[in-house]
């Protein structure tokens, strides 16, 4: 099982709850959005404040770096989207278009498009360069609270209070399909990084995964005991992270939805989570003014995709059969340890070759003992 370290390290410097988080391209910055009205930028390794970038009258809530590490992006609850130099905290532009606060922001993959999703219902195109206004989607019939991009840049995501998650073709703003099944308000959305699965986050206390390219729903995980207002997947797209308001962070299989485990510490509302490019560490922000950043300590078999693990599986096996040609009994623990693999997984291995004839064996006492 993934954990997280029992002492995660805390970024304190806002006065009011932190509701955005996010990492730059290169991992050395996070970057946090606050109710204080201000992005504030941490070094990463050190988690020293570097700066604190003002202009926003209201809360920001939503912050992202540009995929070159160059800008960041903040949307407010003054109606406005600002980008900043990411080095200097210089404000760039201001882009002003929304008729109600800004909820989410998200650029491109290319960095060309910034997408901007609002109280207002809509979810707005700019240039990234030039800040110009490019287009306005609508269709949702409340608050758009979530967009993303899809890894490849063709297809925007969005979440609303509506309950529905809408996908676009980016480029024209043509809606494509509305995904239907939370019960209450979607938060948050987040492609997979090889963008098949789209993952949902709602007030139904629940996280959705779809498939992005049909919108079939694939998975629901339920384990939070309140509403859930971030996702993220990691970067190997093996982990899926969601925050919410009973306070915790979570971690479950992507492909299966198992649930991995829970990090709990803070002691307010999670409204954002995310993972450090390296999918080493995962930041959180609260409603407790704070950022954590959780330390992951993945073992090796939860560290391989699906497709690795039944790889390993079938070379495991065969290595079993050989081993008991010449050895009659060993403990579980130490055939875990010496395939890398955990005890109930072994365990499995083994049954199956037993069923299909393999080996006949049996497991006493937490030693498998061969029979033939």
């Amino acid at each position: 099982m993934p954990s997280g370290d029992e002492t995660p390290r805390t970024l304190s410097g806002h006065s009011r709850r932190a509701r955005s988080v996010t990492f730059s391209p290169d991992g050395s910055t996070l970057a946090s959005g606050s109710e204080d009205n201000t992005v504030k930028l941490w070094d990463f390794h050190t988690g020293d404040a570097l700066r604190t970038l003002a202009g926003h009258s209201d809360a920001v809530w939503s912050v992202a770096f540009s995929p070159d590490g160059t800008t960041i992006a903040s949307g407010s609850r003054d109606k406005t989207v600002r980008l900043w130099n990411a080095r200097t905290g210089e404000v760039l532009r201001t882009l002003e278009g929304h008729s109600s606060y800004v909820s989410s922001v998200a650029f491109s993959p290319d960095g060309r498009t910034l997408a901007s999703g609002s109280d207002d219902n809509t979810v707005m195109l700019w240039d990234a360069r030039t800040g110009t206004a490019l287009r306005t989607m609508k269709g949702h019939r409340e608050s758009v609270e979530s967009v993303a991009f899809s890894p490849d840049g063709s297809t925007l995501a969005s979440g609303s209070f509506d309950k529905t998650v809408r996908l676009w073709d980016a480029s024209t703003g043509k809606a494509l399909r509305t995904l239907v099944g939370h019960s209450s308000f979607v938060h948050a959305v987040a492609f997979s990084p090889n963008g098949s699965t789209l993952a949902s986050g709602s007030l139904d206390d629940t996280v959705r995964l779809w498939n992005a390219s049909t919108g079939k729903a694939l998975r629901t995980m339920a384990g939070h005991s309140d509403g859930v207002s971030s996702v993220a997947f990691s970067p190997d797209g093996i982990i899926l992270v969601s925050g919410s308001d009973d306070k915790t962070v979570r971690l479950w299989d992507a492909s299966t939805g198992e649930a991995l485990c829970t990090l709990a510490g803070h002691s307010g509302e999670v409204w954002s989570v995310a993972f450090s490019p390296d999918g080493t560490t995962i930041a959180s922000g609260s409603d407790d003014t704070t950022v954590k950043l959780w330390v992951l300590s993945l073992p090796a078999w939860q560290r391989l995709s699906t497709s690795q693990k039944e790889k390993k599986r079938v070379a495991s096996m065969q290595r079993i059969v050989e081993l008991f040609k010449t050895i009659k009994q060993t403990p579980l623990t130490e055939l875990a340890r010496q395939f890398d693999a955990p005890a109930d997984v072994v365990t499995e291995w083994l049954a199956d070759l037993d069923l299909c004839g393999k080996i006949s064996m049996e497991i006493r006492d937490g030693t498998v003992f061969i029979k033939n």
